[in-house]
């Protein structure tokens, strides 16, 4: 197991030193733990006939997201990647913070802070890392922020979508 963890950080350190002119991503590719990759997947091929421009531009970030990205277990995940159920704070160039838990389409509600992978934000910032910074909806009405809190849900509450922090 421990020649498998220290081949994929050989393949981690190699992209990121060969991807130094991408966007202001930490780890040069966005990093998609494996479970997530696959429920995307779906969620993608479920959701592909969009209804209007806005749906399609989300469709399209999420997948180049998924092309992009590298997949690993997620016992080789870094802690500041931006997965499923994980609790984000992003703020733009004025200041203004936003602080939302990252879930699948199904779990999404606003008034909880839930906020779905499938929207502009969601699709924005999975696989992103803590200091990344990304461009958020639809043209024209783009905005750019910056990932400045990332916290991984250690457990599940029974009965609930919600990670509990440690």
């Amino acid at each position: 197991m421990e020649i498998y963890e220290a081949m994929a950080w050989a393949l981690l350190i190699w992209i990121v030193k060969t991807n130094r002119n991408r966007a202001s991503m930490k780890y040069g590719n966005p990093i998609l733990e494996k479970k997530d990759f696959v429920k995307l997947k779906k969620m993608f091929n479920f959701h592909r006939h969009y209804e209007d421009y806005a749906h399609k531009d989300v469709l399209d970030r999420l997948k180049e997201r998924m092309d992009t990205a590298l997949v690993l277990d997620e016992g080789e995940m870094p802690d500041d990647v931006v997965r499923l159920n994980t609790k984000v704070t992003v703020a733009d160039r004025e200041g203004h913070k936003q602080t939302f838990f990252l879930v699948g389409p199904a779990e999404r509600d606003h008034r909880q802070g839930n906020t779905s992978v499938l929207s502009s934000l969601g699709a924005s910032v999975i696989g992103l890392a803590h200091g990344d910074s990304t461009r958020i909806g639809v043209p024209p009405d783009f905005r750019y922020v910056q990932l400045i809190y990332v916290k991984q849900a250690q457990a599940l509450i029974p009965g609930t979508q919600r990670g509990m922090e440690l």
